[in-house]
């Protein structure tokens, strides 16, 4: 077999693999761009136990689309009162749907603000990164806010 004809089948094969490539890509983006983006992600729940822990979850639901697997890394970020922040992530594959639960444990501070009968405020959001066959497109990162929550005691 001559070089030109090994050189002429890996040009073949990249204008193949392009094609495909790029008609995913097409596929991915008319789905998405048909969906409503705030359809995808949940409101948050809070579930305060014994004024000591609470717990949010998320559901993350994405649409199937394309053919290559692909992704979202998810990240839910919280606040409490404006201190240290508190997150969790997952990857959600096209597809399915996920909860992604963070726990944190407040502070005696806190703590004991909710066993009187107080209140604690919650600033939630989230950052998505695009995995495309296992690989995080980091510079495509987007953040949303879910908005700022009141934790009542119990």
């Amino acid at each position: 077999m001559g070089l030109k004809k090994v050189i002429g089948i890996i040009f073949i094969l990249l204008v193949v693999v392009a094609g495909i490539i790029g008609y995913d890509a097409y596929s991915t983006v008319n789905t998405l761009s048909k969906t409503d983006p705030t359809s995808m992600v949940g409101t948050p729940t809070f579930t305060n136990k014994d004024n000591k822990v609470i717990l949010v979850t998320v559901t993350v639901t994405l649409p199937t689309a394309g053919f290559i697997p692909k992704g979202a890394k998810i990240t839910v970020i919280l606040s409490v009162g404006g201190g240290d922040n508190i997150t969790n992530s997952e990857t959600v594959n096209f597809g399915e749907s996920k909860d992604i639960a963070v726990s944190f444990t407040m502070d005696t501070i806190d703590s004991t603000k909710l066993s009187s009968g107080g209140s604690i405020t919650v600033e939630a959001w989230a950052t998505s990164v695009p995995v495309i066959l296992g690989f995080p497109l980091d510079q495509a990162e987007q953040s949303f806010s879910f908005g700022t929550f009141t934790v009542d005691g119990v």
